[in-house]
């Protein structure tokens, strides 16, 4: 990166609203990211952040800085991106923004096997939900983002990467495992989801939204179902189906481990499967640096 290490101090205190955090994010201290930041208003004569509040806030200076910074970060990544193109062998940094079921369970193997044939290259993740994936884009904080929801917006452009099914996972064995006698061995009815626990991925996250309208399609909705509880992790809902305290819709990429170990047990409803797309996301104008356009080529060829 050809960006001041001041500036790119002060970046991320201001992304993270933290001086601490940042610290532990640059893997420095923080007396030396507090004097980075002085240093900087020193030079410019003008205070960056507001401090009277017990989270500081960029002041007007502040946001005129982070908006300019964050351009130039933008130019200089992009430039060293091109200059590595020259080269024989891929090399430089990759930031990509995904949401979670994406950046936890498929992109960390994506990176792998990309990293076998390109050693040189580092990968920065970011993992947030669609609309804050979106964000990052639209203010080039990331180079390429990854998302299993819907993004609709002016500004970015979405291209297809793979295809996802949402199943319905049960504990192995107890009442939980097969609902009633009138079921197909695997294959629930609506009716025999609505008898049990439903645990649920909170509202707004892209797994929750594709269940929802699924549901909807057939005339009905999550408030015809026994939801027990919503939680924010695909982690948490498994160990939740695991301890038998109810059946859950989680991404069928989540579930390697647990089907191999014969943790948990796959389901379908007999409506039909669920299915969504995993899609990339990057600005529709600006161009696309060479590595990211590499990674993207190299992803597709790839099982998600």
């Amino acid at each position: 990166m050809l960006l001041d290490s001041r500036l790119r101090t002060f970046c991320e205190v201001a992304r993270l609203g933290n001086f601490t955090r940042a610290a532990q994010l640059l893997n420095m201290t923080q007396p030396a990211v507090t004097l980075q930041i002085k240093s900087l208003e020193q030079d410019l004569g003008i205070a960056l952040f507001d401090r009277s509040g017990r989270r500081i806030s960029l002041t007007a200076a502040g946001r005129i800085l982070l908006a300019a910074a964050e351009e130039l970060e933008r130019i200089s990544k992009g430039c060293v991106q091109e200059i590595n193109s020259l080269k024989t062998e891929l090399c430089g940094e990759l930031t990509v923004a995904a949401s979670t079921t994406l950046g936890q369970y498929v992109l960390p193997v994506v990176f792998g096997r990309f990293a076998c044939s390109n050693p040189l290259v580092r990968f920065k993740l970011r993992i947030g939900n669609t609309e804050e994936v979106g964000n990052w884009v639209e203010s080039r904080q990331v180079d390429l983002g990854l998302v299993e929801g819907s993004l609709q917006r002016r500004t970015l452009k979405t291209e297809f990467y793979a295809e996802d099914e949402i199943v319905l996972i049960t504990p192995v064995q107890g009442e939980l495992h097969e609902p009633d006698h009138s079921c197909v061995a695997g294959l629930w009815s609506l009716e025999s989801l609505k008898s049990v626990p439903l645990i649920l991925r909170e509202s707004g996250s892209g797994t929750r939204s594709v269940v929802e309208k699924y549901l909807e399609s057939w005339g009905v909705s999550i408030s015809d179902f026994n939801v027990l509880m919503e939680l924010a992790s695909t982690e948490a809902i498994k160990s939740a189906v695991e301890e038998g305290l109810g059946v859950a819709f989680v991404s069928i990429a989540a579930l390697r481990k647990e089907t191999s170990r014969k943790e948990l047990s796959v389901a379908r409803v007999e409506r039909g499967a669920i299915r969504r797309d995993f899609q990339f996301v990057y600005l529709r104008e600006g161009g696309m640096a060479p590595l990211t356009n590499s990674f993207i080529r190299f992803a597709r060829a790839q099982p998600a």
